[in-house]
């Protein structure tokens, strides 16, 4: 099931985001989200410094990223 942490982070396929956690922190756009057999969200991030390159990530790895 999913938890709430995660829950409370949905993104939507257009969507500017950047990784949070671990040693690096990109940032990208949603270009796909999906549900895994166990129930879980994840989403697909194209970056924005190697345009092609995606990886998926958990929503609690992921915050919005708003233009200023």
């Amino acid at each position: 099931m999913q938890n709430n942490t995660e829950e409370n982070n949905m993104f939507s396929v257009g969507d500017t985001v950047r990784k949070v956690v671990g040693d690096y922190h990109p940032t990208g756009t949603i270009v796909a989200s999906f549900v895994t057999l166990d129930g879980n969200r994840r989403y697909v991030m194209e970056f924005d410094v190697v345009p092609g390159m995606l990886h998926i990530f958990s929503g609690n790895q992921l915050e919005r990223c708003y233009a200023s």
